[in-house]
């Protein structure tokens, strides 16, 4: 994972993220990542490919890194504890958003294994009360099979509308929701 500086439709001073969140293992990456709005905290999905076994990512794990400097973040010691009602070894999960208080956290998730027509994707949510609590056990927010495959929410600062990816019969596009309750 990398970092650098967009200034007037240019990247500059692209550097490498450190940090003990990256397994640095042969057939793992960072899949997805997202930051919270104050950028000290980084929500990462790592995930192990193996193309001999399955077909996209065989499994994935969702962690919380702390920003330690500019260019390092390192796994919070309690990271799996405040996910723990989230990760379920039965999916696949990847592109965390988490909102801009940090007390709500999107993703995608999937379930394991080969991925048909039937497959369904699902947008999640899990919340909590305050930073520092565990997320709660996530709510499907909606679904659709791989057909209309959705994707990767992203949820505005004032937590009012979520844009997604969708796919339809020639490409896909990016959609949005609007919160009715806050």
């Amino acid at each position: 994972m990398f970092h650098g500086t967009f200034n007037s439709g240019i990247v500059n001073t692209i550097v490498r993220v450190a940090g003990d969140f990256n397994k640095n293992t042969p057939g793992w990456l960072v899949m997805d990542h997202g930051i919270s709005l104050d950028g000290q905290f980084l929500y990462f999905n790592n995930a192990r490919f193996d193309d001999t076994t399955c077909l996209g990512p065989c499994e994935t794990e969702l962690g919380i890194a702390q920003k330690v400097n500019a260019t390092t973040f390192n796994t919070l010691p309690n990271s799996s504890l405040l996910l723990q009602n989230i990760t379920d070894v039965n999916y696949i999960y990847y592109a965390p958003c988490i909102s801009s208080d940090d007390l709500e956290l999107y993703y995608t998730r999937y379930l394991k294994g080969n991925i048909t027509a039937s497959t369904t994707f699902e947008i999640c949510v899990a919340v909590r009360g305050n930073r520092s609590s565990n997320f709660s056990l996530p709510k499907v927010l909606f679904s659709k099979t791989i057909v209309n495959l959705i994707e990767a929410p992203t949820l505005t600062v004032d937590k009012r509308t979520m844009y997604y990816h969708k796919k339809t019969t020639n490409s896909n596009k990016i959609v949005m929701r609007y919160r009715t309750i806050l």
